[in-house]
């Protein structure tokens, strides 16, 4: 039926926000009346108040998830700004989709873990097909992590016949196996309490702290 042949109900109540200020809110619903006030939560709502609460929060609770962990960032141009509420679309729709499908609770999902497991999923077929030729140990290391291949395919880092090895950077950096321990909520202010440090593995370059560093002579390389 058109909206003009159906049963219209229009409720009226003075609600109070957060201001503690009163107004009065009209609802206007095609669905089926609701009669009564709500006696719950105490405010004496009219129930067609409280029937909008529980059904049209999806809105509000997709910013929210968006918000937590989102991938906007200032730009001027809208195809920016488009780009980045698709991909923050993408992963609250995949988790939503997936989770229902595996009779999961959406909100106890964790949102940093898929949003992770979502970008090393769209990038994994591009670093796999990308030549290693000319990049750093560094690098390769973090494309073999990332595809599951063997580090160096074979290869031995230069300078492992028995000869010292020098630290790949000068530069002071956060511990990669700590940073992989303290990923998921409150991430920035974990790492926070990590103290950047020099020391790092002479064949990947990554910084490791002492405690996850393996200590050998030239004698036991």
């Amino acid at each position: 039926k058109q909206w003009y042949q159906r049963r219209v109900a229009i409720t009226a109540g003075v609600v109070k926000n957060k201001a503690s200020t009163r107004k009065i809110v009209v609802v206007m619903s095609t669905t089926k009346i609701i009669k009564g006030v709500t006696q719950d939560d105490g405010k004496f709502k009219p129930a067609l108040f409280k029937f909008y609460d529980y059904n049209k929060g999806g809105t509000d609770i997709f910013d929210q998830r968006v918000d937590k962990y989102t991938t906007k960032a200032m730009s001027k141009k809208w195809p920016h700004v488009t780009f980045y509420y698709l991909l923050d679309c993408i992963r609250v729709n995949s988790q939503t989709v997936h989770s229902l499908n595996n009779s999961k609770n959406v909100r106890k999902v964790e949102s940093y873990g898929w949003g992770i497991a979502l970008v090393e999923a769209l990038i994994r077929p591009s670093v796999a097909i990308r030549p290693t030729k000319g990049l750093t140990a560094s690098v390769k290391s973090k494309c073999y992590e990332l595809t599951g291949e063997q580090r160096f395919r074979g290869e031995e880092p230069e300078g492992t016949n028995g000869q010292v090895l020098k630290p790949k950077t000068d530069t002071a950096g956060y511990c990669r196996t700590c940073l992989k321990s303290i990923y998921g909520e409150n991430f920035t202010q974990k790492r926070r309490k990590l103290g950047k440090i020099k020391s790092c593995c002479q064949k990947c370059g990554m910084h490791q702290c002492l405690t996850h560093l393996v200590a050998k002579c030239a004698d036991c390389r």
